[in-house]
């Protein structure tokens, strides 16, 4: 098993150090592990900062490595919150740094991010998953800087109690765009498990989208728990990885040197 998607005190919200993530990912017995922390530019929260202080980060993260290298292949990554007018600006920073590999998220619609209850005070459930999707096709469509889409369906998350619930079947036109732009442009689809700490029974995204990512042709798919602390590495791994098999896939895939590589399940 592998997770290509933790977080540590680099990341504005976690406090966990590097060190104490990559023990957990050793109790677990995983094969691999890759450190995403945030960079998100221009994100409008001034309580919370997500600029990554990224020389210090890959230092800390190769003193690891070579301290740990018979245990556990480590990796460096980054996950950027993606906003339209941002592709240039992001594809300057990935040319600049030696990261293995590079998220591309949606964290942000119209300026917010709908983790907060303000957002849901201008949107219903349909109306809110809809300007989701579309600046994540958007974003799609502006940024190359990415290796693979982060939880894609990232807003069911925060969908507020007594909304209606989301549903793939409500947004198949956006989706299905979203899915075959990925899969034309030889991007990854990340599953990732930070939805069961939220309350959801499934990850991000679902086995309905997982399912049509696969029938659409595509195969290069990533695990990730989001983990922004010990406890929380590799969370619901077992039974994810039985999820994505049931789904039709046969590989899940890492990230070296920002090229893909399959490992068989």
């Amino acid at each position: 098993m592998i997770d290509f998607h933790t977080h540590s005190c680099f990341s504005g919200d976690s406090e966990a150090p590097l060190e104490a993530q990559l023990k957990a990912a050793l109790d677990l017995g995983l094969e691999a592990l890759c450190f995403t922390d945030h960079f998100d530019a221009e994100y409008p929260d001034p309580d919370t900062n997500f600029d990554l202080d990224t020389e210090p980060y890959l230092r800390e993260i190769a003193k690891l490595q070579q301290r740990f290298s018979k245990q556990i292949s480590l990796y460096a990554g980054v996950e950027l919150g993606l906003q339209p007018h941002l592709g240039n600006f992001y594809s300057s920073y990935c040319q600049n740094w030696p990261f293995d590999y590079v998220i591309g998220s949606t964290h942000l619609v119209d300026n917010q991010d709908p983790y907060y209850p303000k957002f849901w005070t201008n949107h219903s459930t349909r109306s809110g998953v809809e300007a989701f999707f579309q600046v994540t096709l958007e974003n799609m469509h502006t940024h190359d800087c990415f290796d693979a889409y982060g939880h894609l369906d990232y807003i069911n998350r925060y969908i507020p109690q007594g909304y209606p619930t989301f549903s793939h079947s409500d947004y198949t036109d956006l989706i299905d765009s979203c899915l075959r732009l990925l899969i034309h442009r030889g991007k990854a689809l990340e599953v990732n498990t930070g939805s069961f700490r939220s309350g959801l029974s499934v990850p991000n995204p679902g086995p309905e989208i997982l399912k049509r990512y696969r029938e659409l042709g595509g195969e290069l798919l990533i695990t990730g728990s989001d983990a922004h602390a010990p406890q929380y590495v590799g969370s619901h791994f077992p039974e994810i990885y039985a999820l994505i098999r049931d789904c039709g896939f046969r590989y899940v895939t890492i990230f070296r040197q920002r090229k893909p590589f399959q490992i068989s399940l």
